[in-house]
């Protein structure tokens, strides 16, 4: 009967639930962070054009003798650049123009900034890219 006994204490069954029960969770959180690294480098690469947009915008326009005019361009080339690329920011995306007014020969720099949602939770990452355009000297008029 010892022999049994023995067998029965040896008995393998039930040790792989137990191992799955352990490994799962660390299977899912390596899958939860390998795609929210993908969605944050997408995203980012789709703001980065949208800075650039938004430069492109604020050099095409700098001399109808308006600032307001200038960053009002500004915002609009980079909510639809983002809107077409489908980019979707957790509130509105931050737009800095350094300068409103550029001169030619000036550089104009456009910062934008988008929080954005990562897969699981309230959990967001703001992804910030920054583009600078340099205005031509020989431009007169847009």
């Amino acid at each position: 009967m010892t022999g049994r006994r023995w067998r029965a204490v040896r008995d393998d069954r039930g040790t792989f639930a137990l191992e799955l029960a352990i490994v799962a969770p660390m299977l899912v959180g390596l899958l939860w962070m390998i795609i929210s690294a993908g969605r944050l480098t997408v995203t980012a690469s789709k703001v980065e054009i949208a800075a650039r947009d938004g430069a492109r915008a604020a050099s095409i326009n700098h001399n109808n003798g308006s600032g307001l005019r200038v960053s009002q361009a500004v915002d609009a080339a980079v909510k639809f650049s983002l809107r077409q690329n489908g980019v979707s920011c957790v509130g509105p995306p931050g737009v800095e123009l350094n300068d409103p007014r550029p001169d030619p020969g000036d550089a104009v720099q456009v910062t934008v900034s988008c929080d954005v949602a990562l897969l699981l939770g309230s959990a967001e990452h703001t992804v910030r890219r920054t583009s600078v355009s340099v205005l031509d000297t020989y431009r007169g008029t847009t």
